[in-house]
């Protein structure tokens, strides 16, 4: 406490009564010194009159060091009054500014939150009673608990938005981005972290992000979204020691249907190919178009699919299609095989390449040799790598 109140009195503005006082101390404590009983002596020779001396000087000396506690008290007092207002006029104005924040704003002490904005409660659901002292750890999922421990104990705290997970009341987790400042409050140093949810960005830029890994004719994952989830399921295959397949697919005859029923008759059969695929695959497994009429399909973890079985099963869907509906033409597809080892790895490029080969002499076996039914066979590899 001692320490604390030199340290504001250095700080303060007001220190010139304090140094009025302690003078006007020392000269009185030094003329009490001087008027000693001998020094009287020299000059009072009456024994009643130096014992009324001896007392006056008692007197004297009792009410002037009186009068100065009492106007160093009513100066301490004073400064005290001044501080105290300051202080409330910041709390105040920190307040208003906290309350009219569109963020949530919480003051941290050793990871307990001492007070917190009302936007805080609404985001969390909590009364603010039970939010005061609670730990601020408590508030974030279990997996972000760590990366948010270390910037409140961080000495200068990162001043950069950090984002994590956060927990409601309901149990209901939602995305934040949080900032930590340091601050003094009370004398004393806390963290301020303002806090904003990001659940509804977060939602819109994954809707973007897969809007531009999608098709958006078929709803299959684009070229983009393939090669993206391609890279991603080659490395869990090179971890898990398991082969990967990739189904090279080319709808045939898509040039003819264009020119002879229209190109909205060509997009529908190109829709109709890849629900074909689509049923004929998992759901884990990466279905793709790549091209106009072209498709990819990647599966991982499938040692039962050969080029015969594949082909067996594709014919036996396609026959089930034509069958059911009332096509004017009839919907087929070439296909090639391609296998995926983590022993002897490849590149996705080169795998697809593959496939593409494999396709096309199963399309050129189909027609006779004559390149197969969409014009011309362009030679298979260069175009099928990534943009």
């Amino acid at each position: 406490m001692l320490r604390r109140l030199l340290k504001f009195r250095l700080q303060s503005n007001n220190n010139w009564p304090a140094l009025v006082i302690t003078g006007l101390y020392a000269l009185f404590s030094g003329f009490w010194i001087l008027l000693t009983d001998e020094f009287l002596f020299r000059f009072i020779k009456s024994p009643a009159i130096l014992i009324l001396a001896s007392v006056f000087k008692g007197w004297l000396f009792i009410l002037g060091t009186s009068a100065l506690i009492y106007f160093l008290i009513l100066w301490y007092l004073l400064i005290q009054r001044e501080s105290q207002a300051a202080l409330a006029e910041s709390e105040t104005r920190f307040r208003i500014l906290s309350e009219s924040a569109f963020e949530g704003v919480a003051l941290i002490e050793a990871e307990r939150i001492l007070d917190v904005n009302t936007r805080f409660v609404e985001i969390f659901g909590y009364p603010i009673e039970e939010l005061r002292n609670l730990e601020f750890v408590k508030l974030v999922i279990p997996e972000h608990r760590g990366m948010v421990q270390q910037r409140l104990y961080d000495a200068e705290p990162d001043p950069a938005p950090q984002e994590c997970q956060m927990i409601k009341r309901d149990g209901t987790s939602f995305y934040a981005e949080a900032q930590t400042r340091k601050m003094p409050y009370q004398g004393r140093e806390v963290r301020v972290t303002v806090l904003r949810d990001i659940t509804s960005r977060r939602r819109f830029e994954e809707e973007l992000r897969t809007i531009s890994m999608r098709d958006e004719l078929t709803g299959l994952y684009n070229r983009r979204g393939f090669f993206t989830l391609a890279e991603q399921q080659m490395k869990i295959s090179k971890r898990s020691k398991k082969d990967l397949v990739l189904l090279f697919a080319d709808l045939n005859g898509l040039k003819q249907i264009n020119d002879t029923f229209g190109h909205q008759e060509g997009d529908q059969a190109i829709i109709d190919a890849a629900n074909v695929l689509k049923t004929l695959f998992r759901e884990s497994d990466i279905v793709a178009r790549i091209g106009g009429d072209e498709f990819v399909v990647l599966a991982i973890g499938a040692p039962d699919f050969s080029s015969k079985l594949l082909t067996e099963r594709l014919n036996r869907g396609l026959d089930k299609f034509n069958a059911g509906n009332a096509r004017k033409y009839q919907l087929a597809i070439s296909t090639g095989l391609a296998i995926f080892s983590p022993e002897q790895p490849v590149s996705i490029d080169e795998l697809l390449i593959q496939a593409d080969r494999l396709m096309y002499q199963q399309k050129r076996a189909r027609t006779g040799g004559r390149g197969g039914g969409n014009g011309e066979a362009p030679p298979p590899g260069p175009r099928l790598r990534r943009a």
